[in-house]
């Protein structure tokens, strides 16, 4: 829809047209945003901070309208104006970071925290850039920082456990239970929390004999996954391990009504049996 920018400069003299355009963009009219503010534009020469956010705001409105090539020179005009705007910078950095240039929104996402510490949205997409580029340990770093300042924010809490929780397999796979141990303990702090950490730091406790400890993250993992037969063995084990013969001959049968044919599960039974009759675990 056209604008007639006539009827603009006669309109609404008690708001500016910066102020009109403004409120325009943050009802997400953005064509209607867009005229009030580029006719504002033609009026606000030798206000340079003015001018400036004005730039921002036309820039904003390119974004949403996808002409990300005028909002790329509003942003850069903006910053050129007034460079201690760290709103301008976070909201150029998304841009390069949504073309792929991962560097230079590095570098923006730098220059927006400098400016504003306590802005945990510029450390979340400054980890996920880090990630991009294979700087895990630097992207580890920033997601942690946006989880201490918005501990609520599930997206951030996602993208550092899927970050941490590969390293914890690792560790486990090369046998360095208590680093795994450490990293799966900060994983399951970063509720919600899937079952994969919990079935992954019980194996953990019963590589290192802690079975009672196992038997509950065990016991945390089926309460999500209720009928993950890897989970009942899994626990089940940990309690034959603790002399729990009941409650394991119950994890077994847990097994059976969902795998009637399991092997394991009745090898697992006719042991429990075995053990009961001798009066101890093995």
């Amino acid at each position: 829809m056209a604008y007639d920018l006539h009827f603009i400069e006669h309109a609404l003299d008690r708001e500016s047209r910066m102020e009109r355009g403004v409120a325009l963009f943050k009802r997400k009219q953005v064509d209607e945003a867009l005229a009030y503010l580029e006719a504002a534009l033609d009026l606000e020469a030798g206000t340079p901070g003015r001018t400036a956010r004005l730039h921002y705001y036309i820039a904003e409105c390119h974004f949403g309208k996808r002409d990300y090539e005028l909002a790329m020179y509003h942003y850069n005009t903006s910053i050129e104006m007034n460079p201690n705007d760290f709103q301008v910078y976070f909201d150029r950095g998304y841009l390069h970071q949504k073309q792929n240039r991962t560097m230079a929104s590095i570098d923006d996402f730098t220059a927006c925290i400098a400016l504003n510490g306590a802005f945990p949205s510029a450390y979340h997409n400054r980890g996920i850039a880090y990630k991009q580029v294979g700087n895990i340990d630097m992207a580890i770093e920033d997601l942690r920082k946006a989880v201490a300042m918005s501990s609520s924010h599930v997206r951030t809490k996602k993208s550092l456990l899927d970050l941490l929780l590969p390293q914890a397999l690792r560790d486990l796979r090369l046998g360095r239970y208590q680093e795994a141990l450490s990293r799966l303990d900060e994983c399951a702090r970063l509720d919600p929390v899937p079952a994969q950490v919990f079935s992954e730091r019980a194996a953990v406790y019963s590589r290192l004999g802690r079975y009672r400890d196992a038997v509950d993250d065990y016991t945390l993992a089926l309460d999500l996954r209720p009928r993950s037969t890897d989970l009942l063995k899994g626990r089940a084990d940990a309690h034959q391990r603790l002399g729990n013969i009941r409650a394991a001959m119950r994890d077994y049968m847990a097994i059976l009504d969902v795998r009637p044919a399991s092997n394991t599960a009745s090898r697992g039974l006719s042991t429990c049996l075995l053990q009961a009759e001798v009066g101890h675990p093995y």
